[in-house]
């Protein structure tokens, strides 16, 4: 069972796994879906309209934390960040991304990037100062879309977000796979930050 249909998370399962499994896969809309069918043990197939036991599920985190802790018995069969490593020779998954306009002046923007690239690095050596950060902050989980003290849980528990900070112009060649997934190829050298 998937979800997002066509995108991020379908185009990496079918980069990692290609069309092998197609004949028995199933979508559901989001990432909650997915954890919704998990926790239940069946689905609603929305093309069928027939009720599904999924034998395996694709989960993002912080979901997948949610789901493991309330399921005992369910284990991780695989981990898609770790498969997209394996398939690209190395070469890492980037989740999310900061994009800036080029008219903006590059001082400012070095000096963030230094402050998130500081603040990513404390908080993988010690996950405790995400809670702390957050901790007066006001509709948590609404502007982040997580309880500050399970991204701490999953950030301590090897990373499981795969929080980190990498420079695009340093790691060009894993953009440019990630982007062929969505069939964009030829990225003009301008697009990354000096």
């Amino acid at each position: 069972l998937l979800f997002q249909k066509g995108n991020v998370p379908d185009k990496i399962f079918h980069y990692v796994y290609g069309d092998t499994y197609d004949a028995n896969t199933y979508y559901v809309s989001a990432v909650s879906d997915a954890a919704a069918a998990a926790n239940a043990g069946s689905f609603v197939d929305a093309e069928s309209g027939d009720r599904l036991v999924p034998n395996y599920v694709l989960l993002a985190q912080p979901v997948l934390q949610t789901v493991l802790k309330n399921n005992t018995t369910y284990s991780v069969y695989a981990n898609m960040q770790e498969k997209y490593k394996e398939k690209s020779n190395n070469l890492p998954l980037f989740q999310a991304s900061i994009f800036v306009n080029k008219n903006t002046d590059s001082e400012p923007v070095r000096s963030f990037l230094h402050s998130l690239k500081v603040d990513i690095n404390n908080a993988l050596k010690n996950g405790d100062l995400i809670s702390e950060a957050l901790a007066d902050s006001t509709e948590i989980k609404t502007m982040y879309g997580i309880q500050p003290s399970v991204a701490a849980a999953i950030t301590k528990n090897g990373n499981g977000m795969g929080l980190g900070f990498a420079s695009a112009k340093e790691n060009k060649e894993a953009v440019e796979n990630f982007l062929k997934l969505f069939n964009i190829e030829g990225v003009n050298e301008e697009v990354y930050f000096e």
